[in-house]
């Protein structure tokens, strides 16, 4: 992890506008379980409280997390606050992605180190049952407290 630096955002410090667009790039390329470019504009729109692309819905914020090898975005994290503290966790990280070749690290773990640093609460993620990551989650302090099941 030498000479990764690690920059964090949020509503009283938004993210540039041209790392914004590099990062929803990044994480649209690096996150295992695709998603959407809308989807994670989105997320990373909540975090920030970026109003403009949000348009009426209201945000209660959260963190972004870069992982910088000098100017390179190697690693992301987008937490979002979920405003539901009395009955659910207060933070939900919606995206983490590390570049390929910048696995195994530590980069992830430095991110969601950062995560609860920055964020009040308890932190949930959802990952599909056969996710490769739920030992590293695991080892990283998250644990299975339920079965989530959708209704489409």
């Amino acid at each position: 992890m030498k000479g990764i630096n690690f920059r964090i955002y949020n509503a009283f410090n938004p993210i540039p506008s041209f790392e914004k667009q590099t990062l929803i790039e990044f994480i649209h390329k690096n996150y295992k379980e695709q998603s959407s470019l809308l989807n994670i504009k989105k997320s990373v729109a909540y975090a920030i409280k970026d109003r403009f692309i949000i348009n009426s819905s209201y945000s209660h914020g959260g963190v972004i997390i870069l992982a910088c090898d000098k100017s390179d975005i190697v690693g992301g994290l987008v937490l979002n606050k979920t405003g539901l503290d009395e009955i659910y966790p207060e933070n939900i990280i919606m995206y983490i992605a590390t570049e390929t070749s910048y696995r195994m690290n530590g980069i992830a773990r430095k991110m969601i180190q950062l995560a609860r640093e920055f964020s009040n609460g308890g932190i949930t993620i959802y990952i599909h049952p056969n996710n490769p990551n739920s030992q590293f989650l695991s080892k990283s302090g998250f644990n299975n407290s339920m079965l989530q099941m959708k209704l489409v």
